[in-house]
Parts: structure tokens; sequence; C-alpha cells
């Protein structure tokens, strides 16, 4: 542990340790916001407090599915200090400080995080909770067995010092700990006629992902072919390798012959879950890498 972070959470813990005594809560709370996206956008939440005043330091644990979730970033919306561990089960533990009391009402916002899902098939509603942090820091002269840190503290001045640190949010005070969410929802589906273009001039000979087909979504894939960067003689013919990302075996394999023009009849696809479809790009030409791009059109239905 660092000593930004040791110094924090001594500062937020220093009457836990019985150094300073004050048994003051004065009945803040801290919330968590909610966010429903897409499953391939990021989501943004806020954690917040409903009364700011006289806040000058903070720590506890946020909680998450590690799992399926990824922490895409942590943000200081508050304080002059923070530090952040990530190597906390399910979860990331955060403390702060600042040297004075919070003075603005208006200033609600303790820290913003980014979470992305890490397999964007799912669409799971994932909760986000607020729970009081546990020390074990021999070293620092916290008991073996550990003792939970008060999530919110004060500064007060010109008093006793055991009424200089007053307790705001008490370890105890769980029902005053938030809980938000982050949804991940399917798109909506598309429809109509689309067109495509794949730049494959500098992946050949690697499977590409072309196309992503929502969950329960009909595509009926049309004129499929090459782009050719230069001419071509009538010999020289290619082949798109088709599968889904995830699986090793193709399902489709499309021969051309550049010269000709010619384009492949219509494919259709139907998905339960939503999959990427993939390509694989072959070419046997006398003009070397003499294609450029893979064309395609699709019809949603």
């Amino acid at each position: 542990m660092n000593w930004q972070l040791r110094f924090i959470i001594w500062f937020c813990g220093l009457w836990a340790l019985g150094i300073v005594l004050s048994q003051i809560a004065w009945g803040a709370e801290i919330s968590v916001t909610s966010i429903e996206v897409e499953r391939n956008e990021q989501a943004p939440i806020e954690v917040r407090v409903d009364d700011p005043i006289g806040i000058a330091a903070s720590a506890f644990t946020i909680t998450f599915d590690s799992t399926n979730l990824e922490l895409v970033s942590i943000q200081d919306l508050f304080f002059d200090m923070m530090v952040y561990n990530t190597e906390v089960e399910n979860g990331v533990a955060v403390a702060a400080g600042k040297p004075v009391g919070e003075t603005d009402p208006t200033k609600t916002g303790l820290f913003s995080l980014v979470f992305a899902l890490k397999d964007k098939n799912n669409t799971v509603t994932y909760p986000v909770k607020i729970v009081p942090t546990l020390i074990s820091d021999e070293g620092n002269g916290w008991p073996p067995e550990g003792a939970l840190v008060d999530p919110l503290v004060g500064t007060a001045f010109d008093v006793p010092i055991d009424e200089a640190f007053p307790v705001l949010l008490s370890a105890e005070e769980t029902d005053k700990l938030g809980q938000g969410s982050v949804t991940f929802k399917s798109p909506p589906p598309p429809y109509g006629q689309q067109s495509f273009s794949v730049d494959i001039d500098t992946q050949q000979g690697e499977w590409i992902d072309v196309l992503y087909v929502p969950p329960g979504t009909m595509a009926t894939i049309t004129d499929i072919f090459y782009v050719t960067r230069q001419a071509v003689t009538a010999s020289d013919y290619g082949g798109v390798f088709l599968k889904w990302k995830g699986e090793t075996d193709f399902f489709a394999m499309l021969w051309f012959f550049y010269k000709q023009g010619k384009t492949h009849e219509s494919m259709s696809l139907y998905v339960n879950e939503g999959q990427t479809l993939q390509a694989w790009v072959y070419e046997k030409s006398y003009a070397a890498k003499s294609v450029s791009k893979l064309t395609f059109s699709v019809e949603w239905e």
C-alpha cells in the first residue's frame, strides 16, 4: 500500500484507532447513479452525497461484478487528492481527502466511474454498491483482525482535539450507503438496406470483423465482391471464407474471378444471440495485392 493511501486512510480513521474519539454523526448519505446504454458503449456513473457540507475525507469500497465489467476509469470530482486500489475482490477501494471541509452545498458529486462490458454479447443489469472498506494493516496501528473505516469525515477548527474530525457517516450506517446499476442493452435492430466496405489491403491472411448481427435479426447479404486496385487478368481469382467470431470452422467459401466481375448470390444469416461475422480473404493474382476492399450489401429484416 503506497504512502498516499496510508495517509488518507489514517486521516479518515483516526477515531477508529482511539486517537480521536468523536462520535458525532451528521447523517450524510452516499448514493450511486444508474445508467442504461447499448452493450458496445461505455457506461458512466457517479457516486454522490446528499449533503456535502463539512466533508473533508472519504474512504470506502465500490463493489461491482469485475468478472463481466471493466473499470475503464475513475475520477475525483470533490477532493484534492485521491488514491484507489483495484486489487480488491469485485471492486475498487477509494480514499480521498482535502484540508478543509466543503462549504458549497451544490457540490454533491464525489467520484465518477466509467464501465464497459468485457463480453459485448451480455445484456444484463449489474449493481454497483458502496460498502465500508476493511483495513488490516498492523504496521500502521490497525488491529490484526481489521477494522471498518468510516466512509465520510469532516474537519473542525478552534475545537478540542477530540472534536476536530467529526464522523459524518459511520461504517455502521450501512443503510445510508447506496446502490446504483449499469445496464447494457441490445442496440435497436437495423432496418432496410445498408452498404458496407471493409479495407483488406493490409489485413490479408487475417480474420477480419466485417459485420455484427444483433440477436434475433435476419441479415441477407448480397452483392459480395472485391474492389480491385489495378487491372487484373481473366485468370486471376480470389475467395472469401466466412465464419462467426469465436468459432474455428468457416461456414461459407465464396470464389470470384476478378475479370468477370462475378458477385455471389444472396446469403441469409439469422442468429438468436448477437454474433460477429468474420471474413478471411484469399487471392491468386499475377498483380500482387490487387485487392483493396471487400464490399457487400445487407438487407435487414
